[in-house]
Order: C-alpha cells, then sequence, then structure tokens
C-alpha cells in the first residue's frame, strides 16, 4: 500500500482487522511520510497534489467510509482498497456467514459500479483456502501467474498449483528459485532434505535462529 500512497492523486483505504496492526500501520506512516490526514475540510485533490492519502480503518468501521471512497471518485482521484490479513475472514465466512465483518461486505457492495484497484494480503491462507476467499471478496483466483511487486521489480514470484509433493519438488528443481517461503518448520526442514538429495544447496532461515546465525 505504501508504493500506491505515493503517487499524487491517490486515496488509499487499508482496512486491518487487530488494533494492535492499525496502530503499527499509523506509526510507520508518520515515520514514512505518508500523510493520513483528510479531516482539514480541503478538497481530497488539494490534500493529494504531492502524493498519495491513506486511511487506515478497521473491518468493523470500514463501512462508515463509503461515502469517502464515493467522493474520491467524484474528484478525479484514484481509489485503492487493500484488505490487510485476509484469512480472518474464513473463519467469519464460514461459521458466521457475514454478519462479524457486515460493514466490510456492505463497503465492497457499495462499490460495485465502480472503477477501483483492489487487492487482498496474506501470509497465512493455504491454497485450498485462496479460491474460496476470492470469490467471496469478488477477486478471481488465479491459478498459475507471473507476479512483480511495483516497489521491488526485480522480485519476481511465481505461482504454481501442484497435485503432490513430488510434483511440486521436481518443480522448485526445475525453476531454481531464490526463496521458498514455507507454512511452517518442519515443512521447510523436509524440502531442504529433499533439494539436498537432488543436488540443490540450500540454507534454511527461521525465526528460531540466533540474531548471529541470521546474520550468517
Amino acid at each position: 500500500y505504501t508504493h500506491f500512497t505515493r503517487q499524487p492523486g491517490t486515496v488509499v483505504v487499508l482496512a486491518q482487522p487487530f488494533v494492535s496492526l492499525m496502530q503499527q500501520t499509523a506509526s510507520d506512516a508518520v515515520t514514512l511520510n505518508i500523510s493520513t490526514n483528510i479531516s482539514s475540510g480541503l478538497p481530497l485533490k488539494d490534500l493529494s497534489t504531492l502524493q498519495g492519502l491513506l486511511v487506515v480503518t478497521s473491518y468493523e468501521k470500514l463501512h462508515s467510509y463509503s461515502n469517502l471512497a464515493k467522493q474520491v471518485l467524484a474528484e478525479g482521484l484514484k481509489l485503492v482498497v487493500c484488505l490487510d490479513e485476509l484469512h480472518v475472514l474464513l473463519d467469519s465466512v464460514e461459521k458466521d456467514g457475514y454478519r462479524t465483518f457486515q460493514p466490510m461486505w456492505t463497503f465492497m457492495a457499495s462499490l460495485e459500479p465502480y472503477d477501483v484497484l483492489m487487492f487482498a494480503t496474506s501470509a497465512t491462507v493455504r491454497p485450498k483456502f485462496e479460491q474460496y476467499l476470492a470469490q467471496h471478496i469478488g477477486i478471481h483466483a488465479f491459478t498459475d501467474v507471473l507476479r512483480t511487486s511495483p516497489a521491488r521489480p526485480e522480485i519476481l514470484l511465481k505461482k504454481m498449483l501442484c497435485s503432490s509433493q513430488g510434483e511440486a519438488l521436481q518443480a522448485l528443481a526445475h525453476e531454481n528459485p531464490q526463496l521458498i517461503l514455507v507454512m511452517t518448520k518442519g515443512v521447510g526442514t523436509n524440502i531442504q532434505k529433499e533439494l539436498k538429495s537432488m543436488g540443490k544447496t540450500s540454507h534454511f532461515f527461521h525465526s528460531g535462529l540466533t540474531p548471529s546465525e541470521k546474520d550468517q
């Protein structure tokens, strides 16, 4: 989202489910000199002349920003909506239907007629749930795609769906990636062993390493 807040004429609405995360984002915005002031009474177009604006809210209060979102579009500005930590919606949909985060669903429905850039982020959504969640927030789930970060174009992310662990290991050996992200330490250890048996050298990085081990 910081990439878009650097762009003039852009308003980013960032929805996050945890108070601690919102507080960290607000602190980061100050550090990064990202403007979050939308209450001065000036037109949004005037406030976003030099760089974009960031609006941070919870999922529960997102619906209260529907009018702001429509104002952004009415003034001819670019609206970017980011749903952070999307995995928390999984239990909301499965257990409580749409009630837990009804304000979030209301906000999304209000923007249906408009041209809005929307993206969702999560570090813990498993592939089997990805399509399910994407369907509920209106994003088409992808199967095989090349992605690049707008802020780090030198980093390329390629996602491949494999039917077995053996097929996945063969794909890893063929693609020869520089970084492999795994869900757990156990999975990482097993993959490292399998790659070693295939003649591939790798180093396992995780939070349990000592500071000196991490530096090395």
